[in-house]
């Protein structure tokens, strides 16, 4: 079929990035009827459909990627026919190419930045949770080596906290995110201090 289709596949429940999926897949769509026949990708609702309301699928390869690492994984179908012939195949890749681009563009959009030691400068691996948006696996994390995270937002103001081990929590209000457009937001966390007392104790040795 023609149809950009997007998670989730295995169950009705909308997934906690609903609004940007539709945005971005609606953009593919969109896209391509401006560089297709008049009726290409324009079945379904507009080129789109949910996987659950279109049929239930378990064990697929989209809510896989999506839940169990994260990623922004979509499922495009772009032909009616199973296995078009080869002089279709350049019509249909000027179909799709400016599409794709756009896809692969979102990327770099939402909020992005690099959560680093307050004190060292080093790099942390920390959560970047949206607080009151995140629901199955939707979070991600910054990456160990380097700090950079990328959290793909549809426009809307956002509070995002930051957290990790042995650091302080700390959460940022009132994030405005544009679409089409990067949020910068880069995230210094103070190490924790431990919170307890003792008193020196002498051991004679020998003694138990």
């Amino acid at each position: 079929t023609e149809v950009m289709n997007y998670p989730w596949d295995h169950k009705y429940t909308l997934t906690a990035d609903d609004s940007w999926w539709q945005y971005v897949c609606h953009e593919y769509a969109d896209t391509c009827q401006l560089y297709s026949p008049s009726n290409y990708m324009n079945g379904y609702d507009d080129g789109i459909t949910n996987g659950a309301d279109w049929y239930v699928i378990d064990g697929g390869r989209q809510d896989y990627m999506n839940y169990f690492h994260q990623c922004r994984e979509v499922t495009v179908e772009i032909s009616d026919t199973k296995l078009i012939p080869e002089y279709l195949i350049d019509d249909h890749w000027e179909y799709n190419r400016r599409s794709l681009l756009n896809y692969m563009e979102q990327v770099i959009f939402g909020v992005r930045g690099v959560v680093t030691d307050a004190q060292s400068g080093f790099p942390i691996e920390a959560e970047v949770y949206v607080l009151n948006h995140e629901a199955d696996s939707s979070w991600v994390y910054s990456e160990a080596v380097t700090g950079n995270y990328h959290r793909l937002l549809n426009a809307g103001t956002y509070d995002i906290r930051f957290s990790a081990p042995c650091y302080e929590t700390q959460v940022i209000t009132g994030v405005s995110v544009v679409n089409k457009t990067t949020t910068t937001l880069d995230i210094q966390l103070q190490p924790s201090i431990a919170d307890f007392s003792a008193n020196s104790t002498s051991v004679i040795i020998g003694e138990d």
